[in-house]
């Protein structure tokens, strides 16, 4: 039987234990990303030499010997966000311009959480974490978040806003070369701040609002790489899901992925669709390239 809703990420072909019984969704864009004029800073202290008043030293012994703060332990960022609870998560991306570029809401489960074995479905409004050591041992231990693009019914999912940021030029009536969205991604998204929310009081699909202020538990995020994963290297990308960290450092060696550890960041995967000057290759049209953040936790 043939199903007609949304999907906006094939990626996950080999990693669910769903795996066996993939369904391709369809749906239609529904409008231009939501952008609010607002930035979150950061803003850094600084100590003027003139103004110190005793200069110390710390042991070289002590500071081999110091313990590094782990801000990812088992799908908790910074001991606030788990991102296997279940409990709805919102991500803001702070744009250099000063606009933000806000998520809907989903809730975030693992395979050892998830209520059932659909819950991936887009129309349960979820996103899906897992580590690269539950699959296969020798390739590290870092988190892969994954979020569906797209819309269904009307509603965002949990990557569209940021999809349709990367992918279309004037709503309903161009869209982005490859090399437009290229360069769109890093001059935008990579060094960007996000902020990350969880609050128990939303519900999943709970759209994106001008209103980014976080009720509930927040951590802090840094785009320190990434890369926009276009069709032709589509099939190679999928080949590689239980050892992703270790494949993407290895064939893109200058694009940052070597900037996290198991202890303090994760990678964020979504479908990104057909853009301006790409050809029907025979995948759908809606996930035919992946765009993949590398994602820093700031303390």
């Amino acid at each position: 039987m043939k199903r007609n809703f949304i999907f906006g990420f094939l990626f996950l072909a080999g990693v669910l234990f769903t795996v066996n019984e993939a369904v391709k969704y369809y749906f239609v864009p529904q409008g231009s990303p939501v952008l609010v004029e607002k930035i979150y800073t950061v803003t850094p202290t600084v100590v003027r030499l003139d103004q110190a008043t005793e200069v110390t030293s710390t042991p070289v012994d002590e500071i081999l010997t110091s313990e590094v703060k782990v801000l990812v332990d088992n799908y908790v960022l910074d001991s606030k966000v788990d991102l296997s609870s279940g409990v709805p998560i919102q991500m803001v991306v702070n744009l250099p311009n000063g606009k933000q570029l806000p998520s809907s809401w989903a809730s975030p489960y693992s395979n050892t959480t998830a209520p059932s074995q659909d819950f991936f479905d887009p129309h349960k409004g979820t996103t899906y974490i897992y580590n690269t050591s539950d699959f296969e041992e020798g390739y590290g231990s870092v988190l892969v978040l994954l979020g569906h693009s797209a819309s269904i019914g009307g509603k965002d999912l949990f990557a569209a806003n940021l999809e349709y940021f990367l992918r279309i030029k004037e709503i309903g009536v161009s869209q982005y070369t490859e090399q437009e969205t290229v360069d769109l991604f890093y001059s935008q998204i990579i060094g960007s701040i996000i902020t990350m929310c969880q609050d128990g009081d939303k519900t999943p699909l709970y759209p994106a609002t001008m209103d980014t202020t976080c009720i509930g538990k927040e951590v802090v995020l840094q785009v320190v790489g990434g890369e926009v994963i276009l069709d032709e290297e589509v099939w190679g990308f999928e080949q590689h899901v239980n050892d992703l960290h270790h494949w993407l450092v290895y064939k893109h060696p200058t694009s940052g992925f070597d900037q996290i550890t198991e202890d303090n960041g994760f990678l964020y995967v979504f479908c990104l669709g057909r853009l301006a000057d790409q050809k029907n290759n025979g995948l759908d049209r809606f996930s035919q390239n992946r765009v993949v953040l590398v994602l820093k936790v700031i303390p």
